[in-house]
């Protein structure tokens, strides 16, 4: 903060400039809604000083900080990924606060397939923005991260849409998805996962996300996948959710393998879902929808019961023996 000028005469060109600056900003950058409204308070209320005959050089002063900072917040809230180092140059910032709630961008199919292994986005910060996949499709991507495994490490508060997944592996010690390991208060829409493998050594696995409450999930495919948890329980869509909305999601020509239990779409219950050619197998019960759980009973303790969904339809059938990865 400054001081006002002896000569009482208070000072407004740097005010003006910084409005329109902010202003300019504002209206060429893809920013969150949550930021545009953040931006729009500032400068309706520096616009209030500007006006203000009787404002002092100080709460100018102030104002014109105010407004140069939250330009430079504009900086951090846009980012384009074009390239495989664009992502990989974001994996490194994610770790950062300005960018927890960047929109994030992706103007350009990825393929991974000359990157050995890679980390997924947010995993020791949590992403707070919007990510949008515009349609594009990453492919060949191996995520390797001992904490929650997915394109994102942890969400909240977020809004993840129009990506592509295909013939990406995901594994982990703990939660594991495809899009996310673990999100909270946030929506997913408009992904498509093929050809995926998800597992992991303990906590949840699904073909979009491993854990999650207070999420919605709509319009989102899993197809030609691979979904194990070796210590806990596995679904189509989500690991295990809570407080969620899984709606107009469709499972195909994928397995299914949970310890504890496994389900089609998740424990909670999905609506408006689709299915065909789905196996899901579990050493201790199967869940079709939370109304409908088929309880292991009937098998002795190291056979899992064997589910095939299929044509609107689904048989059960005792599966014997060990299941790799899986120990009974």
């Amino acid at each position: 903060a400054y001081t006002s000028n002896k000569d009482d005469v208070v000072y407004k060109d740097k005010l003006e400039t910084e409005i329109n600056n902010l202003k300019y900003l504002k209206d060429n950058l893809d920013l969150t809604a949550e930021f545009i409204s953040e931006i729009e308070e500032i400068i309706a209320n520096a616009e209030n000083v500007l006006n203000d005959t009787s404002t002092t050089q100080n709460k100018v002063d102030n104002m014109v900080c105010l407004l140069k900072n939250t330009a430079d917040k504009c900086n951090y809230a846009y980012y384009e990924i074009n390239t495989t180092e664009d992502y990989m140059f974001l994996q490194e910032l994610s770790g950062t606060d300005p960018y927890t709630t960047s929109k994030i961008v992706l103007n350009a199919d990825l393929d991974f397939s000359s990157y050995p292994a890679v980390l997924p986005l947010f995993t020791d910060k949590t992403f707070k923005g919007e990510f949008d996949g515009k349609g594009h499709t990453i492919s060949n991507m191996n995520i390797n991260y001992y904490t929650g495994g997915g394109l994102f490490g942890n969400a909240d508060n977020a809004v993840i849409k129009n990506v592509k997944l295909k013939n990406c592996t995901f594994n982990s010690a703990l939660n594991t998805g495809t899009i996310a390991g673990n999100i909270t208060n946030s929506t997913i829409s408009d992904c498509t996962v093929t050809g995926a493998t998800v597992t992991n050594v303990h906590g949840y696995a699904g073909g979009i996300a491993g854990f999650g409450e207070g999420v919605v999930i709509s319009n989102c495919n899993v197809k030609d996948s691979n979904i194990k948890s070796s210590n806990e329980t596995a679904s189509g869509v989500i690991g295990s959710c809570s407080e969620s909305d899984i709606n107009n999601c469709n499972v195909s020509n994928t397995e299914i393998l949970g310890y504890m239990s496994a389900n089609l779409y998740t424990a909670q219950g999905a609506y408006h879902c689709s299915y065909d050619n789905v196996t899901v197998k579990s050493l201790y019960k199967v869940i079709i929808d939370s109304d409908k759980a088929l309880y292991n009973d009937s098998f002795s303790y190291n056979r899992y019961a064997f589910m095939v969904f299929e044509d609107d339809k689904f048989t059960i059938q005792p599966y014997l023996g060990e299941i790799s990865g899986v120990s009974s």
